[in-house]
C-alpha cells in the first residue's frame, strides 16, 4: 500500500510546523514511541515527477529544531520549518517523510506536494 497523500501550503519565509499524526492503512495510530529516525526531504516538482536535487531536508537525529515527536503515544510529530528554509524558494516541491522504528523497519508514511507562495513582505 502506498503512503497517504497530503497537499498543502505556506508562504516563503515563514515560520511553520507540519503537524502529522501517523496511521495505519485501517486509520489506526501508529506509535512513534523508540522511533529510531524520522526523515523529511523535498525537492522541486517538474514535468515528468520531480528533481534529483533534494531542495530541503530535515531530521529528528539533527534535533527538535528539525523534527521533534510531539506526541510519540499517539503517532505525532511536528516537522518545524523556520525563515531559512524557504524564503529563497517558491513554486512546487514533492515531499515524502520516512521512520524507521525502533526494529530498524523503515516506512514512508507520507507523501505529497507543497506549494510555497512568495511573499511580498520580506524579513531582513
Amino acid at each position: 500500500m502506498s503512503a497517504p497523500e497530503f497537499d498543502w501550503d505556506m508562504h516563503s519565509g515563514d515560520h511553520k510546523n507540519l503537524v502529522v499524526t501517523v496511521k495505519n492503512s485501517a486509520g489506526a495510530i501508529v506509535p512513534l514511541t523508540g522511533a529510531l529516525e524520522v526523515k523529511f526531504q523535498m525537492s522541486k516538482k517538474t514535468d515528468t515527477g520531480f528533481s534529483s536535487t533534494v531542495a530541503l531536508s530535515k531530521a529528528l537525529s539533527a534535533g527538535i529544531t528539525e523534527i521533534e515527536l510531539t506526541d510519540p503515544v499517539n503517532g505525532v510529530m511536528a516537522i518545524k520549518f523556520v525563515p531559512a528554509d524557504t524564503g529563497a524558494l517558491k513554486g512546487e516541491y514533492y515531499y515524502e517523510i520516512e521512520v524507521e522504528d525502533a526494529t530498524n523497519n523503515v516506512a514512508t508514511v507520507l507523501i505529497g506536494t507543497l506549494t510555497i507562495l512568495k511573499d511580498l513582505v520580506t524579513n531582513p
